[in-house]
């Protein structure tokens, strides 16, 4: 039985060491969409939702999130890189939070390795 157990606990490790890595290249993708669409700019989330109308790639990555959906998704996601990109709130202003996407590389030693 003990070893019934162990087997569960490893499946259910592999299981969670998946998700995460599912949710990081999605939040990944995300963000790029983002970043792309609003060129390294500032914004707030109903510009974001306006700005969808007229960018197909946006408005896929936005299929049905309100503005205070994508407000709440993009805090969510402050405080960790996702794949390289990482959200910050830059200030709160008179319609709501003022939001950017930027992008960080992986420092080198040169060697092509990272640090």
């Amino acid at each position: 039985m003990d070893a019934l157990a162990a087997r569960i606990a490893d499946a259910r490790a592999e299981l969670a060491r998946l998700e995460a890595q599912y949710h990081e290249r999605e939040n990944a993708a995300w963000l790029k969409v983002i970043a792309i669409s609003t060129r390294g700019l500032a914004f707030t989330s109903p510009e974001l939702v306006q700005h969808a109308h007229v960018d197909p790639d946006l408005a896929a990555a936005l299929p049905t999130l309100s503005a205070r959906r994508i407000g709440r998704r993009l805090q969510m996601l402050i405080g960790r890189t996702w794949d390289g990109w990482s959200v910050e709130c830059t200030c709160h202003e008179r319609h709501g939070r003022l939001w950017k996407i930027d992008f960080h590389t992986v420092p080198s030693n040169g060697d092509g390795d990272t640090v």
